[in-house]
């Protein structure tokens, strides 16, 4: 009966450790990281790109960025080449100029001069710092890698990110702010 009691005791005593929301844990980490992705959500879900279309790109600067959303039919381009005079020095060079324009698809997910898909979701916690006192304050520095998850089935970028944060030990558990 004792050793029943005392196992009940143990048990009932890990499982207390283990909710701790003040425990610097991989899991108290990821939920306080999940809360603040998705207050934040547009700074890690949408592409900005201003109101400005169609977009010249005449020097090729802006092809590496927009060349995915062309790939998945958001924006249309259409290529010119253009005779490029060199000044006194010399010469000329033929360049390639870049317009690109919404299609319509691309129409209908453009809103207040961005595109946003999906919910950002923490997949992994690499590692952390341990809990030090900063200030007064014990705080702790966490390398985590999120995934979008809730995209269009079109939506092909899908690509995992890494993302560092400080959180800060409060009297109710961890916190970004």
């Amino acid at each position: 009966m004792k050793k029943q009691l005392f196992g009940a005791i143990i048990l009932a005593f890990a499982l207390f450790a283990c909710s701790d929301p003040k425990a610097a844990t991989k899991e108290n980490f990821e939920v306080v990281i999940n809360k603040y992705l998705l207050e934040n959500k547009d700074s890690y879900t949408c592409s900005f790109f201003g109101n400005k279309f169609p977009f010249v790109d005449e020097f090729g600067i802006r092809k590496k960025d927009f060349q995915e959303y062309v790939e998945l039919g958001l924006f249309k381009e259409e290529k010119e080449e253009k005779l490029l005079k060199l000044g006194i020095f010399g010469g000329d060079k033929v360049v390639q100029i870049s317009t690109y324009d919404l299609t319509d698809l691309g129409k209908e997910h453009f809103k207040d001069g961005k595109f946003c898909f999906g919910t950002p979701k923490v997949a992994e916690i690499i590692n952390f710092t341990e809990p030090a006192d900063f200030m007064g304050q014990k705080v702790t520095e966490v390398n985590y890698k999120y995934k979008l998850k809730n995209v269009p089935e079109w939506y092909k970028i899908d690509a995992m990110k890494e993302g560092r944060i400080v959180l800060v030990l409060m009297n109710d558990g961890w916190s970004y702010k």
